[in-house]
């Protein structure tokens, strides 16, 4: 995978010669992908339902100079996904470098009234389709020739990530959707593949319509844009992650619900494909960019168009690289500054407002110092270097920026450089790692307040990358061995890789991304004692799979603190054997055998529970699960459905 990072710009950019299948191609987003992989250069095979609807698309693609295959399917039947499967496989002489599983269904209920039906159908038409073509599609990806292995996209949704009234089943497909990203770009990392997913919010398709009134109204008003996607912008995010250019993302869930749009800005998708992917015209500032990521970063904005303004703290290394972009014919200036330094910072900025006319469309906050010290050893000045360096010149250059972000002329963008030690713990990176947890949640705040200015800020954390802090000898080298063994790709990035991703965030295609938040509520305990704030005398509970493991512990420990508990499972003599034990140590616990994996079980183990406890239940525990360690590409329909059943149903 690393040939990506070496080809030339216009190789990483581009889908010429690649083959690709969509799903759900003939409407919405997946009509947009397809013309949006197809415009790159890609040869794709759509699919749909409605035969009529696909012809009409073809023949549009067709006098477009599109290359567009399609044929009818169903993707909620498996043998339709088989039958798709071998019409790809004959269409590309048995390659495909791209999979992008769009295709999908929803409609709004209340929880409670859901049938068998709707929700089979939801599940089998957003979650098992995605899961079953994956897997049918694995030999014809590991065969992909293309730069950077094969790739596969899920079109999943925000409704994966928050919660939405009436939208239970479809947001519980989409969550397992984000779950099966991971888990693929984990296994197939070995073959070659990369399994991403994008989660955009409203999107305008024949979807919306069916929004419950009043609802959208409430969802847009959450919506830092105040407007709802277009399907062209989703589609570039799904094109961007498809390229050569992210050779090294996978495993990934692009989130996008916009920012607001002022009237001087043009809407991304309203431009033309060559502008959308350019930033011809654009200013940008890169910190850091003498070396590593940082000129990585320069380069690609410049060869992207962009007049770049940069700066490190050594002037030799920055003159030796003006000299040479200068000799590539690309618009980059510089100047000296310590970002650790505030005064610094300041002259940084009153450089790049004369330089650039007092406008600025791209801020990229790059320059960083890594600390490899057990915490106990790190003093005060260790501390405050790194805090200064890392988080404080961030937050302070965007402070700075801000009036020149806001005089930009086609929205402005602020990318953090932050890191995955931002996300989990390493050893003898305490300070480092608190710099860049902290970079993660500047991102999420800016974007929410800087929204209404038309300001985007997005953040970008790579793992290990090819520069001079990975090879830095302090290093524990049993450290980098054990992060290598946890890399899918097992690889380190190279700079180009993460610059690719930088340069997308900054494009006006990207113009729906920026930073999440999270939303958490409470219910209140208030007034009451502790004693009855840890307690559950009078209560009642049911718990799954009871008879042993963790059940057996929840039913004991919710027992034990006064609860009347229920609980089930498949085997009767382990069951009464439980039940016995319980009654010995005076525990208030009834039993009864039940499959969980049976949709006529769980029916009359309700009827029993709501016998037993005169119609009321304070307490459900779904506790009862199996477990399947398998290859993916070795999981048949029985597994799937056994699984699925058991743990989801």
């Amino acid at each position: 995978m690393a040939a990506a990072a070496g080809g030339g710009r216009a190789e990483r950019w581009s889908l010429a010669g690649a083959t690709a299948l969509v799903t759900g191609g003939s409407k919405g987003i997946g009509h947009a992908i397809v013309e949006e992989l197809a415009g790159f250069g890609a040869r794709v095979h759509t699919c749909s339902r409605s035969a009529a609807d696909l012809e009409e698309c073809r023949r549009r693609w067709e006098e477009k100079g599109l290359r567009v295959t399609v044929s009818v399917c169903d993707v909620a039947v498996r043998a339709d996904r088989e039958r798709l499967m071998d019409t790809v496989k004959a269409t590309f002489d048995g390659k495909l470098d791209i999979l992008v599983n769009n295709a999908g269904l929803l409609f709004f209920k209340p929880a409670a009234e859901y049938t068998a039906e709707d929700y089979s159908r939801l599940m089998v038409t957003n979650l098992e389709s995605s899961f079953h073509l994956s897997q049918l599609a694995h030999p014809l990806l590991r065969n992909s020739a293309v730069a950077g292995g094969g790739s596969i996209v899920h079109v999943s949704s925000v409704a994966s990530i928050i919660g939405y009234p009436w939208e239970a089943v479809y947001s519980t497909a989409k969550g397992g959707l984000n779950q099966l990203t991971r888990s693929l770009a984990a296994e197939w990392a070995r073959d070659k593949i990369r399994v991403n997913c994008v989660a955009p919010g409203v999107v305008m398709t024949d979807m919306v319509k069916e929004v419950p009134d009043g609802a959208l109204e409430q969802e847009l008003s959450r919506i830092p844009m105040r407007r709802t996607g277009e399907p062209a912008e989703v589609a570039s995010a799904v094109s961007f992650l498809c390229m050569p250019a992210a050779s090294y993302v996978t495993g990934q869930i692009y989130k996008s619900r916009g920012r607001p749009e002022r009237k001087k800005k043009m809407v991304a998708a309203g431009r033309s494909r060559a502008e959308r992917w350019s930033l011809a015209g654009a200013t940008a500032l890169v910190t850091g960019g003498s070396k590593g990521i940082g000129h990585a970063i320069v380069e690609e904005l410049a060869g992207f168009g962009a007049r770049v303004h940069t700066c490190a703290r050594n002037a030799a290394e920055l003159e030796a690289c003006r000299r040479l972009w200068e000799e590539k014919g690309l618009h980059v200036t510089v100047s000296v500054c310590d970002v650790s330094v505030r005064s610094d910072r300041e002259d940084l900025m009153a450089t790049v407002k004369a330089t650039f006319g007092g406008k600025l469309d791209i801020l990229v906050n790059n320059a960083g110092q890594s600390l490899f010290k057990p915490t106990t050893e790190c003093t005060g000045d260790d501390y405050a270097r790194v805090m200064a360096t890392n988080l404080e010149s961030c937050f302070h250059l965007s402070q700075l920026a801000h009036p020149l972000l806001l005089a930009s002329s086609s929205g402005g963008s602020v990318v953090h450089i932050s890191s995955v030690a931002g996300f989990i713990g390493l050893p003898a990176l305490a300070v480092y790692s608190m710099t860049k947890g902290a970079m993660n949640q500047l991102t999420r705040s800016l974007a929410a307040e800087w929204a209404r200015d038309g300001i985007r800020v997005n953040c970008v954390a790579p793992g290990g990358v090819k520069t001079d802090i990975s090879s830095d000898k302090t290093i524990d080298p049993e450290l980098v061995k054990n992060e290598m063994a946890r890399l899918p790709m097992g690889r380190i990035a190279e700079p180009e890789e993460v610059a690719s991703i930088v340069a997308f965030l900054c494009m006006p295609t990207a113009s729906y991304m920026t930073g999440q938040k999270q939303r958490k509520k409470m219910v209140s305990t208030g007034g009451k004692s502790r004693e009855e704030r840890w307690s559950l005398a009078g209560a009642t509970a049911l718990v799954t799979g009871g008879s042993k493991g963790i059940g057996h512990a929840i039913v004991e420990e919710l027992a034990g603190f006064g609860a009347r508990v229920h609980t089930c499972s498949r085997n009767a003599a382990e069951l009464e054997d439980c039940r016995r034990r319980w009654e010995e140590k005076g525990l208030q616990v009834t039993v009864s055998v039940c499959d969980v994996s049976v949709r006529s079980d769980r029916e009359d183990l309700m009827a029993t529970v709501e016998a037993t406890f005169g119609g009321k239940l304070d307490v459900l525990v779904n506790n009862a699960g199996q477990s399947l360690f398998k290859a993916v590409v070795e999981c048949t329909a029985d597994d799937y459905s056994r699984i699925m059943a058991t743990n989801l149903e």
